[in-house]
């Protein structure tokens, strides 16, 4: 009871020492994480994103037109995708779910994207004489001298409404998961990190 008490009182993890922990545990998916750790990593995850974007933006700036690949960003997004997932899932970890539920977050995405289809298809059918512009600068417009049906209009708004909500509601609730104060005292998943320095070596 006195150790857990003084573990309360510790720092919280600071931004090198989540970058680090989180690479030592790369691929680690065991055990548990701060929200300071998750919150952390994900922001040094933006920011090498952000500044991997500019150095390929100022590649592709020299290389004139033509140019449109992007390395470094790719590079580095591919490298941090397993300790993502590995952070994400202690994170849940700490606060007793299981590490697998995000695998439902990412299934949402596909599925906004079914329903954001369907809505199209019926858009489309139900457009009668009117036609569709589907080209990158037409977007989704549709041109000709017949009005789009009110029919065809609603199905179109239905399924980005809907895959609109879809989104909005699986990033909340993700969010409230992850700025969810972690369980107090070990739990089926390990200790609790807040009980010990994250940043020590185990």
């Amino acid at each position: 009871m006195e150790n857990q008490s003084t573990a309360q009182t510790k720092p919280m993890m600071t931004f090198p020492n989540a970058v680090k922990t989180c690479l030592r545990k790369y691929g680690d998916f065991s055990g548990r994480a701060t929200r300071a750790e998750f919150w952390w990593w994900t922001l040094a995850v933006v920011i090498g994103s952000f500044i991997f974007s500019a150095v390929d933006s100022s590649i592709a700036s020299f290389s004139g037109p033509g140019w449109d690949y992007t390395p470094f960003a790719t590079i580095f997004g591919l490298a941090v995708i397993l300790p993502d997932l590995a952070v994400t899932a202690r994170r849940l970890h700490d606060i007793g779910k299981s590490g697998w539920w995000q695998l439902v977050w990412y299934a949402a995405i596909p599925v906004a994207v079914i329903t954001l289809a369907i809505g199209l298809i019926f858009a489309i059918v139900l457009s009668g004489d009117a036609s569709w512009d589907f080209t990158s600068e037409g977007g989704f417009n549709w041109e000709g001298d017949n009005d789009i049906p009110a029919a065809s209009a609603l199905a179109f708004l239905l399924g980005v409404g809907i895959a609109f909500l879809i989104g909005l509601g699986v990033f909340i609730w993700g969010l409230v998961w992850m700025i969810s104060q972690g369980q107090a005292g070990p739990n089926r998943h390990g200790l609790d990190p807040r009980a010990s320095d994250p940043a020590a070596p185990e």
